[in-house]
């Protein structure tokens, strides 16, 4: 468990920072961590036969969009930078946001600094929550269909840019991306176990 999460959260951080600027392309860096995360999921569940073949496309599949649609305006909010809350970012969670009368002074520009960031955060916690087919499947396809449950907590994925952000803003994305990959890590392992 304790290897899984931390290959999750170096593959994390190495996607977010183009493996520390050894890889110049963004597909390329997207591409490596992705496998990295999936191989380890093939590893932490035991499975060697042809459930493994299929653990690793799904897993491969799963994180891949999980990892391609846009958040770059969410994480900016949720550790305190500028954003802009009209910018197209990831349409269902844009919409959805709109709908909320809590964050109407958000886009009306009359928000303070603290509600901006829980925007942000929300934002994020519901991008990332395209992680959870990833964890149902896995949970599924290794026999453990009632972990799945697990998945539910990546709705909770924008907090550590929000504590992130309060640490120190210069560090907030590498602090979230290393937190954000051991989560992940964690509910990989937790739904095949």
């Amino acid at each position: 468990m304790i290897g899984l999460t931390t290959v999750f959260a170096v593959m994390n951080r190495g996607r977010g920072s183009h493996f520390w600027s050894q890889i110049d392309s963004t597909v390329a860096s997207r591409l490596t961590s992705i496998l990295g995360m999936s191989l380890c999921v093939i590893l932490a569940s035991g499975e060697t036969d042809i459930r493994g073949d299929v653990l690793l496309a799904w897993t491969w599949a799963t994180l891949s969009l999980w990892e391609f649609f846009g958040w770059d305006n969410y994480w900016s909010a949720a550790i305190g930078n500028a954003f802009n809350p009209d910018a197209a970012t990831f349409a269902p969670v844009d919409w959805l946001l709109k709908q909320m009368p809590w964050f109407s002074s958000v886009y009306q520009a009359t928000a303070g600094n603290s509600r901006r960031r829980t925007w942000g955060t929300t934002a994020m916690g519901l991008r990332q929550a395209m992680a959870a087919p990833g964890i149902i499947g896995v949970a599924f396809l290794t026999g453990y269909p009632g972990h799945s449950a697990w998945a539910a907590a990546t709705l909770l994925l924008g907090i550590p840019y929000y504590v992130g952000g309060r640490i120190s803003t210069a560090y907030a994305v590498p602090i979230a991306e290393y937190t954000v990959g051991g989560i992940l890590g964690l509910l990989f392992y937790l739904a095949t176990h």
